[in-house]
């Protein structure tokens, strides 16, 4: 099993069939177009990374890691924002059934997850605007500009 297959099982093992396969669809769509661009189009993007020492296992490692951050974390993260002015879901808490419930205690593990994930990506030198990208060629595209402005203090 390839590294970025192993991250994602890690990622996805304990959430929903659903959203598992939706990560995955995302993860795979993310790769064929990585194929896509460095084999048929030989985008000149994906090739400088490349000659920057990153390979497509890498990539794929942070395709990963915004696919997760994308359809899991981040919209977990976006519920604990309450914009409501009576504290709806801090300070009045908010059940769904017996399973989904809205309060302090869940709100706080979850903002410890997002810094978790983010200490993470810092420690690896992933960017958060990278995880944010809508597309492989926006993820390519993001990876290779930042390197660019960072190793050579300049952007085309």
């Amino acid at each position: 099993m390839e590294k970025h297959q192993t991250l994602l099982s890690l990622l996805t093992k304990d959430v929903d069939y659903e959203v598992r396969d939706l990560v995955s669809r995302r993860v795979s769509y993310f790769h064929s177009n990585f194929m896509y661009l460095l084999h048929e189009k030989k985008d000149e993007h994906i090739l400088f990374l490349i000659k920057q020492g990153w390979d497509l296992q890498m990539i794929n490692i942070v395709s990963v890691l915004s696919a997760f951050y994308q359809i899991v974390l981040g919209p977990l993260v976006s519920s604990t924002h309450s914009d409501s002015k009576v504290g709806l879901g801090y300070k009045v808490p908010i059940s769904y059934g017996t399973l989904l419930k809205f309060n302090t205690e869940r709100n706080v593990q979850i903002q410890e997850a997002h810094e978790a994930f983010t200490r993470i990506l810092e420690s690896k030198e992933i960017s958060f605007w990278w995880i944010q990208a809508a597309s492989a060629n926006d993820l390519v595209y993001r990876m290779q500009k930042d390197i660019k402005e960072k190793e050579f203090g300049l952007y085309e």
